[in-house]
């Protein structure tokens, strides 16, 4: 059996989390202030929606591709979260060992 290779189109998992999707789960179930988690950190659209409407985020990503991609989408204003985003789509999942 071959090994399965996922490469993704979007930085993050497959179809990606869209931004404003993020928010409205926010907003709907948490206030301003509150902490928000997100286990499985990928790009970090759910870290840049919790910074950008004033909650807490901690994020947890084992790929460290990722890390850095959620790292510089921190650092930027959020509009230009999403360059970051958009720029970094070639990330291998499943890099070659």
């Amino acid at each position: 059996m071959s090994p399965c290779r996922l490469k993704s189109t979007m930085v993050g998992v497959r179809g990606g989390l869209p931004l404003k999707l993020a928010d409205r789960v926010i907003k709907y179930a948490s206030n301003p202030g509150d902490l928000v988690m997100d286990p499985f950190a990928g790009s970090g659209t759910t870290l840049v929606s919790a910074k950008s409407l004033g909650r807490m985020g901690l994020g947890y990503e084992k790929n460290e591709a990722y890390c850095e991609i959620i790292v510089d989408r921190l650092k930027k204003p959020r509009e230009a979260s999403e360059s970051v985003k958009k720029s970094r789509s070639n990330v291998d999942l499943f890099e070659d060992e």
